[in-house]
């Protein structure tokens, strides 16, 4: 069992051909004048062709991102999409902390879709399909808990055990509906007890082993969103408030030691559900790991620092 807890945490850190005609129609050419130059006809023919499903698919995410079309919420209608809601805090786009965005194709149809995360673990998911984009608001139990093979991962617990299950499930989309297919699931999760199942089939241990070995899956990586619609201040410029405010009240700022234990400081965002910035103060531990000194929340859309009932008034 412990290979396998092993095996599933790596996981989580890893997991123009040319027509036969044309070229007659080339060589046809190239036998009656060896000198002619076809480059012209080639690039009018390029023009002509009409983009693929993939490049439609990205013009129109861009002018959802831009405001000139509407998106198909799954809740709420034909709206714009700075007007959709993340399902855990039920914020507007154009009033929520946005993490980034990931553009994979999720379902090997060759047509992307595009996921804006909030920092919470909700997204917006943007699929194209029949010259329409249609807005999905999901949300993945942890930041950014989504693999390149629209895979992701999942946990239930059941109040009043300490056994829980754990397991991956995919989405994917036939037309313009979102479709979640489990893949795998682990029943009574780190018990001697525990069950295994694939697509839904119970199989034994050794038969888990081989088929999680054998179907690793590898994280997304998020690049920084932006549009113009966008009301919250940078997280760069919430970092840089934090900053000061602690170093005006101890004269300390990052890198700096602590006179007890010798560790450095940092300063980090944290998890957030409430649509501020929430920022510790923390020593680095080790090396790698944080343990928490204090924390603050800045208003993300005025940058006014906001103390805990805990705290003196400060600054």
């Amino acid at each position: 069992m412990k290979k396998l807890t092993a095996l599933l945490l790596a996981s989580n850190l890893m997991l123009s051909m040319t027509s036969c005609d044309f070229m007659k129609h080339f060589n046809d050419l190239k036998s009656e004048d060896p000198n002619i130059d076809i480059t012209d006809e080639k690039e009018d023919r390029d023009e002509a062709l009409p983009p693929s499903s993939d490049e439609t698919a990205m013009q129109m995410y861009e002018a959802a991102i831009k405001g000139e079309i509407c998106v198909m919420d799954e809740r709420l209608g034909e709206i714009k999409l700075k007007a959709c809601r993340f399902p855990g805090n039920n914020l507007r786009l154009d009033e929520s902390i946005i993490e980034g965005k990931v553009i994979l194709d999720m379902d090997g149809d060759e047509v992307s879709e595009y996921v804006i995360f909030a920092g919470s673990g909700d997204s917006i998911i943007l699929h194209y399909h029949d010259g329409k984009v249609y807005a999905y608001s999901f949300c993945f139990e942890q930041l950014y808990n989504l693999n390149t093979d629209g895979s992701f991962y999942w946990s239930e617990h059941e109040s009043g055990k300490l056994s829980f299950t754990h397991g991956s499930s995919r989405l994917s989309f036939y037309g313009e509906q979102l479709r979640i297919k489990e893949q795998y699931k682990i029943v009574n999760y780190g018990e001697p007890n525990a069950d295994y199942y694939i697509d839904g089939r119970q199989v034994t241990y050794d038969e888990f082993r081989k088929y999680f070995g054998d179907n690793s899956s590898t994280p997304v990586e998020t690049t920084p969103f932006q549009a113009s619609w966008q009301k919250t201040i940078p997280l760069e410029q919430a970092l840089e408030i934090a900053t000061g405010y602690w170093y005006d009240l101890y004269h300390i700022k990052p890198g700096d030691r602590d006179s007890e234990t010798g560790f450095p400081y940092a300063i980090l965002p944290k998890y957030s559900n409430n649509g501020n910035y929430c920022i510790a103060l923390a020593w680095l531990v080790e090396g790698t790991h944080y343990s928490t000194v204090e924390t603050i929340e800045i208003n993300a859309m005025t940058g006014e620092i906001i103390l805990p009932d805990s705290a003196s008034d400060g600054k």
